[in-house]
């Protein structure tokens, strides 16, 4: 998967701006409030996902500007397709996305036909962050490949709050406790094959992270992941969706209620699972350098994009904001050189950072202005 082509009109900070992407590395450098983040994230809105920023659609306006308009040419191994959006000042419910001519219900629309990974500063919560992130990056990487994950998962949150509410209550009610064992079954077998994909996910994604963490220190060091699941903790035989499994999960969940009812929510479950990151058998969160969590961060992402790939095989696209500050010259060389056939968009403030590029383009942004360094 390739973007041709970009135009960005009224974007936040960035002037009128037309680009050909190289189909290897694009480098944007420029100092910090450039504009160099928000081209990224104008390109991200075609994947139909929110803004990476957590930005709402009024932001994206520039001032004193009327509308933003993007626009974007892109191709698979399939086709080349066409995706515009605009937002108008006066109006921002009256935003209209295009995808191929046609009129979409809204930027949702475009999901699934542009495939990115987009990493920023704040995917350091892979590695710092708390566990709610973490659970947030398995869902979103696990949904991209499995269509019916997000609808399951909403469903058991939909549950969780049920017994959660119920919990509450039972102090006042005795006899609700009655009722508490119908809202356990359903959730050990919903969480039961969410545990499922995401072990499955992780365990896949461990193999091929470890590789682009061990190229990305020179094979000094060695990078590995495991997930720690709240459930099924002490279990040492793999998750399977069967009856002795999910009857695992309903115990636990049974164990735990008098815990439960004193605290007023669900101890055991699906939400309270994380994922670890060792480096060289220490933890990369306590132990960790700058350099060595942030190696750990793209590592991930990298490997997300690689299961990506293969799950459509089609290669994504990739977009990197400020990846290259806090690594030595040879990570920041491997982040450069290495990442085979998938389009690469990166950030970067010092123009030093892309002395070592071998192949690509070269951008500098300036005050929203993009220009191309030959």
């Amino acid at each position: 998967m390739k973007i041709n082509s970009f135009k960005a009109t009224g974007f936040r900070n960035l002037k009128e701006i037309y680009f050909e992407p190289s189909e290897k590395v694009n480098v944007i450098y420029g100092e910090n409030a450039q504009g160099k983040t928000n081209l990224l994230e104008a390109m991200w809105l075609f994947t139909g996902v929110r803004s990476f920023r957590g930005a709402r659609d009024r932001e994206f306006i520039g001032f004193d500007e009327p509308f933003t308009s993007l626009e974007m040419e892109f191709s698979d191994s399939q086709r080349q397709q066409n995706a515009k959006l605009t937002i108008p000042r006066n109006n921002i419910k009256d935003k209209k996305a295009y995808l191929n001519g046609v009129q979409q219900s809204g930027t949702s629309g475009f999901f699934g036909t542009l495939r990115c990974i987009v990493f920023s500063p704040d995917h350091l919560s892979l590695i710092k962050g708390a566990p709610d992130l973490r659970r947030k990056f398995i869902d979103t990487a696990v949904s991209q490949i499995r269509i019916n994950y997000l609808k399951t998962l909403q469903k058991y949150n939909k549950i969780l709050i049920q017994r959660n509410a119920l919990l509450k209550h039972i102090h006042s009610n005795k006899s609700l406790l009655t009722t508490i064992d119908m809202w356990d079954l359903q959730l050990a077998k919903v969480g039961t094959y969410l545990s499922m994909l995401r072990i499955d996910y992780i365990e896949k994604l461990s193999v091929v992270s470890k590789e682009y963490y061990h190229g990305m220190s020179g094979g000094n060091e060695q990078l590995n992941i495991k997930y720690l699941s709240n459930a099924f903790k002490g279990l040492k035989d793999g998750i399977t969706y069967t009856d002795s499994i999910i009857e695992y999960y309903y115990n636990k969940l049974k164990s735990s209620i008098e815990n439960d009812i004193r605290q007023g929510f669900t101890s055991v479950g699906i939400h309270r699972d994380d994922l670890c990151c060792y480096i060289n058998g220490r933890s990369a969160r306590t132990y960790g350098s700058q350099g060595q969590q942030r190696s750990a961060a793209l590592s991930l992402k990298l490997a997300e994009a690689y299961l990506l790939r293969h799950a459509f095989c089609e290669d994504p696209v990739i977009l990197f904001d400020d990846v290259l500050s806090e690594l030595d010259l040879n990570r920041q060389s491997f982040v450069l050189n290495n990442i085979d056939n998938m389009q690469t968009f990166i950030t970067c403030c010092d123009v030093n950072n892309t002395k070592q590029l071998k192949s690509g383009k070269i951008y500098r942004m300036y005050n929203g202005e993009l220009t191309e360094e030959r």
